[in-house]
């Protein structure tokens, strides 16, 4: 079921399991909730309309918001027209708005942190956002439901990519440098756009050939070309410890980067961790270039290389799928890679059982 210009009804899924004889008719109930309908356009500082969607999210403490975990979006009011409006459907009480352009690189970025914290809104944006837009939808103060958003222009930086000894290095594969996903560049030069006052971008470089890497924070507001010197790749070293009768050959060990808790990168993607039949979402540097595996040899030693220096990992020994119950023999956390050098964890010893 879904709302529509006029009829701000919440879109709601719903599924039932019905056992009726032959071609009898199925029956079931809905039960939906109206809401307000708020409206507006997405233009640029020219006032030319955008082509963005435009997401609602309740605030926390919104005593008038009701939670619908069977909520599919299935109407298209949070698709803007061609004339740049759309229309969304709003609990009354606060809430936020965000914005993201269909062409979201040439529009300035924005942090949404702060915001969405304040709102206690545990949920983030998949991607990068444009705008962001505090409500406090009332139905008695019509302006309240009535916006026109206005994006600004983003801010080109430029940058080269150097080896060891200084000069451009071609073919290198980058992430956090446009929106679509990691790809070589043609040259040692490269540009990233809508960049915002408070943009904070994460930039990740690889030559697996060459075996170097770097990465390359970006703040907002900086002007100056980047320079970005890939390194010699780090390593790490050590062997697990066997308790008992327990087997050391054979287990699978997994060394993942992650970014600390003061590290928050607008562009960084969502990764997808499954461990111990747990599976949850984290922003993490592009597991994809950044992940490594090994194991144990028959004294239980283990070398992995090709850590992105500057990158904390954490590393993950399992005998057999890390996903899967049951399976961790250790962990251990805060591994910095460093360049050129290889990293001796000496040996790790099987956590007892209930601990990690």
């Amino acid at each position: 079921v879904a709302g529509r210009k006029g009829v701000p009804y919440f879109d709601h899924t719903h599924t039932w399991v019905a056992d009726v004889a032959g071609l009898d008719p199925l029956e079931t109930d809905l039960t939906i909730h109206r809401g307000l309908e708020l409206s507006g356009r997405v233009v640029d500082k020219a006032g030319r309309p955008v082509r963005a969607e435009v997401f609602y999210s309740p605030a926390k403490g919104n005593p008038n918001a009701k939670e619908d975990t069977s909520r599919v979006i299935s109407s298209d009011g949070f698709r803007t027209k061609p004339d740049g409006s759309f229309y969304l459907t709003v609990w009354p009480g606060q809430g936020v708005i965000d914005v993201r352009a269909d062409d979201g690189t040439r529009y300035a970025t924005v942090d949404v942190e702060k915001l969405l914290t304040e709102m206690g809104i545990r949920s983030r944006p998949i991607g990068v956002v444009n705008a962001l837009l505090p409500i406090d939808a009332d139905e008695a103060r019509p302006e309240s439901l009535m916006f026109t958003i206005r994006l600004d222009d983003g801010q080109v930086r430029t940058g080269t990519v150097v080896g060891p000894d200084g000069k451009p290095v071609a073919g290198v594969t980058a992430a956090g440098v446009k929106a679509d996903p990691p790809r070589p560049l043609e040259t040692a030069d490269f540009s990233i756009s809508g960049m915002g006052p408070t943009s904070r971008r994460l930039l990740l470089f690889m030559h697996v050939e060459k075996k170097l890497g770097a990465i390359q924070p970006v703040g907002g507001g900086e002007t100056d070309a980047l320079i970005v010197k890939l390194q010699p790749l780090g390593s790490i070293a050590g062997q697990v410890d066997r308790v008992g009768s327990d087997p050391r050959a054979g287990l699978i060990v997994t060394a993942l980067p992650f970014l600390g808790r003061n590290e928050v990168y607008e562009n960084a993607p969502h990764e997808t961790l499954r461990s111990q039949g747990v599976l949850g979402m984290v922003k993490a540097p592009w597991w994809k270039l950044t992940k490594r595996t090994a194991k144990t040899d028959e004294q239980g030693r283990f070398h992995l290389n090709g850590l992105v220096p500057g990158l904390e990992y954490t590393l993950y020994v399992s005998d057999g799928d890390l996903g899967e119950p049951g399976t961790l023999v250790v962990s251990r956390r805060g591994i910095k890679a460093e360049s050129g050098k290889v990293i001796d964890l000496g040996t790790l010893r099987r956590a007892e059982k209930g601990k990690e």
